[in-house]
């Protein structure tokens, strides 16, 4: 998006991290979408939705794109109803954004692309084959390196593989003992609203931790959009 003159401060500073955050928004509004009843409320959502969109094309995050697209089928699933309204309008504008950008992001790809991370999970593969139970412990630093250029990084680009690094096996389990509680806390509650958008944005925020997010467990921080606000929402069905 800064090749595009919207400059850094509209990427946050990091296309990744705008994604991530802004797509939580977006998942908001396509929920929205979803449920609206008739065309008189569905056209301002629209309106809302759209930009939205076009915004997270030109972040050019595959990331948090993925994210929204399985936010999007999984709401799709939850909600019961055949709104492809609003998932095409999403293909269209992310589609639009690739057509008039598609150079960049292709030279992009070329640059760093997945083949970057592939080097920052061999190196986490590493540390985790030293302590797989119970991990290094919280706060220890490592460096991770992506080859020629020796770019170091200070987590592995991928959530679970940080977990397992820092608290292990152990770790790694107890967080997926809570995603998968608040999944099937939202499939129980599926006839609720607030349960299909809890399920979208926990889609959301899962797939989209396993990109790039480092740490979880900090002071506030606007990765806790990404999975404790949907955990939080998820325990608030129950009540």
């Amino acid at each position: 998006m800064s090749g595009a003159g919207m400059g850094w401060f509209a990427n946050l500073y990091n296309p990744i991290d705008a994604g991530l955050f802004y797509g939580v928004f977006t998942v908001v509004v396509l929920h929205r979408v979803m449920t609206a009843s008739g065309l008189r409320h569905t056209l301002p959502l629209l309106v809302v939705l759209l930009p939205l969109l076009l915004y997270m094309g030109l972040t050019y995050s595959r990331g948090a794109l993925i994210s929204l697209l399985a936010a999007a089928l999984v709401t799709s699933l939850m909600v019961g109803k055949r709104q492809f309204l609003a998932l095409l309008a999403m293909l269209l504008v992310v589609g639009l954004a690739l057509v008039i950008y598609g150079d960049a992001l292709v030279e992009a790809e070329v640059d760093k692309g997945f083949n970057g991370r592939i080097p920052l999970w061999a190196d986490a593969f590493g540390l985790i084959q030293q302590k797989p139970w119970l991990g290094h412990g919280l706060g220890q630093a490592f460096d991770y390196v992506i080859p020629p250029k020796m770019i170091t990084y200070p987590f592995p680009h991928n959530y679970l593989m940080t977990l397992w690094v820092h608290y292990g096996l152990v770790g790694v389990g107890l967080f997926m003992g809570i995603i998968v509680y608040c999944a099937v806390t939202c499939w129980r509650y599926r006839h609720r609203p607030e349960a299909t958008l809890t399920a979208g944005l926990l889609t959301f925020g899962f797939m989209g931790i396993q990109s790039y997010v480092d740490e979880l467990v900090r002071l506030p921080h606007q990765y806790w959009l990404l999975i404790w606000l949907p955990v939080a929402m998820a325990f608030r069905l129950r009540r």
